[in-house]
């Protein structure tokens, strides 16, 4: 599958590990899992699978470029734009506050 499989291969053994640990309640999991939590999964998924379709849609629509200057610009793109729907889905669904967002990403180590 080249570099397809690599994505895959991980989200197959991540699926794996966490149904396991949850099966046999590793560290207590089913204790600390509540409703709240589940939401908030669910909420990140939902802003996953969206930013999957528009990664997709657009690597559809665009050509993949030949040079290594293009192929750097397509995935600047592509993963920016996968970037702003996943954020965009998740401040949708106030799963994160917009203001959080800002609080989060405007913070850097020397405003400490």
């Amino acid at each position: 599958l080249g570099a397809k499989g690599i994505p895959l291969g991980l989200l197959a053994s991540l699926i794996v590990s966490c149904g396991v640990g949850f099966s046999r309640n590793v560290a207590n999991l089913r204790s600390i899992v509540d409703r709240p939590l589940e939401v908030f999964v669910v909420k990140n998924l939902l802003g996953a699978l969206f930013a999957a379709l528009a990664v997709g849609g657009l690597s559809f629509w665009l050509k993949q470029p030949s040079t290594g200057v293009g192929n750097f610009a397509y995935l600047s793109v592509l993963c920016g734009a996968g970037s702003l729907v996943f954020f965009a889905t998740l401040a949708a669904s106030r799963a994160v506050t917009i203001s959080h967002l800002k609080e989060v990403f405007g913070q850097s180590e020397n405003d400490t």
